[in-house]
């Protein structure tokens, strides 16, 4: 009877841990009020609103790939780029079988061109596409904000080296 007790305690202490999930930063969803549109400006002298509106829509075309599927709205004459871009982050489980699952959120995309300047602005969008395997998930963990942003970043970073005719894509053209 006794050994009988222990087990059943064990099965009980086991179980409750298991039930409660994981905890951190990695398994906590962000507030909804957390999502900001994050705007990134450029300074590129003496480029015109048309120079800039090109380099934007060849860095796009390279970065996305199949660019068609993201940029929605092209209108050189405004210098305005409109679209809709995919980003993974991920959730923490809590299992060691299955440490993390890939999560996918939406998010827009505003770029404008005028001389001189330019503007992006990124926002993530609350909701998981279809395909995410995270669909209970509307919004990233605290560290798969953080790490959205990160890429928000880098992807601004490398916008503004094409932007100033310094990128991968500048590169090409100068031979």
């Amino acid at each position: 009877m006794k050994s009988f007790h222990l087990l059943f305690i064990g099965l009980v202490l086991l179980g409750t841990g298991c039930a409660t999930g994981p905890k951190g930063p990695g398994a906590t969803m962000i507030e909804s009020g957390a999502i900001s549109p994050q705007t990134y400006d450029y300074s590129a002298e003496g480029a015109t609103k048309e120079d800039l509106y090109q380099r934007a829509r060849n860095y796009f075309a390279v970065s996305f790939g199949d660019s068609r599927s993201v940029i929605r709205v092209a209108d050189a004459d405004e210098g305005l780029i409109l679209g809709k871009g995919i980003i993974s982050w991920q959730v923490e489980t809590g299992m060691w079988s299955i440490p993390h699952l890939n999560c996918s959120s939406e998010y827009d995309l505003r770029f404008m061109a005028k001389d001189n300047r330019a503007r992006l602005q990124l926002t993530l969008l609350e909701g998981a596409p279809s395909f995410s395997q995270c669909s209970g998930w509307p919004r990233p963990t605290e560290t798969g904000y953080a790490k959205v942003l990160r890429e928000f970043e880098d992807s601004s970073r490398r916008l503004e080296l094409e932007l100033q005719g310094q990128g991968s894509v500048s590169d090409f053209k100068d031979f």
